[in-house]
C-alpha cells in the first residue's frame, strides 16, 4: 500500500475508480450497491492519506487491501454483464455477489477508521 497508493496519494487508484464508475453508469441493476462500495472505498483512503498518526496505512493495509479486492470483483462482474452470454448460472452468482458480498466493504471501512490503537497497544510477545 505503501508503494502503490499512497506514494502518488491516491490519483492512480482514482483514475480506475472513475472507470469503475463509468461501467456502473452502464448497469443500472447494481447502482446502489456499487456506489456505496466505491463511496466507502473513497472515506476509508481519505482518512489514510490525512491520518496524523503514522502507523495508520500499515494497521489498515489489509483492510484496505480487502477493499480493493471485493471492488476488483464488482468491476468484473460488471464486464462479464455486458456480455451476451451473462445469463443462468453467472447472473445468480452475480447476485449473490452485489448482495452478499460487496457489502463486506462496509465493515472493512469501519475497522479502517477504528484506527490502528488498538493494534498499536499490542507488545511484539503479546502476538
Amino acid at each position: 500500500m505503501l508503494r502503490k497508493v499512497l506514494a502518488d496519494r491516491g490519483e492512480t487508484l482514482a483514475l480506475w475508480l472513475a472507470e469503475i464508475e463509468s461501467l456502473v453508469a452502464q448497469s443500472p441493476k447494481y447502482q446502489v450497491e456499487c456506489e456505496g462500495a466505491l463511496a466507502a472505498l473513497r472515506e476509508a483512503l481519505s482518512y489514510i492519506l490525512h491520518a496524523d498518526e503514522a502507523a495508520t496505512a500499515g494497521a489498515s493495509a489489509c483492510d484496505f487491501l480487502s477493499m480493493l479486492g471485493y471492488v476488483a470483483y464488482a468491476q468484473m462482474y460488471l464486464h462479464m454483464q455486458k456480455a451476451q452470454a451473462f445469463a443462468g448460472a453467472r447472473q445468480l452468482r452475480a447476485d449473490f455477489f452485489f448482495a452478499k458480498l460487496l457489502p463486506r466493504v462496509q465493515s472493512l471501512k469501519l475497522a479502517i477508521l477504528a484506527g490502528p490503537e488498538s493494534l498499536m497497544a499490542l507488545r511484539d510477545e503479546q502476538f
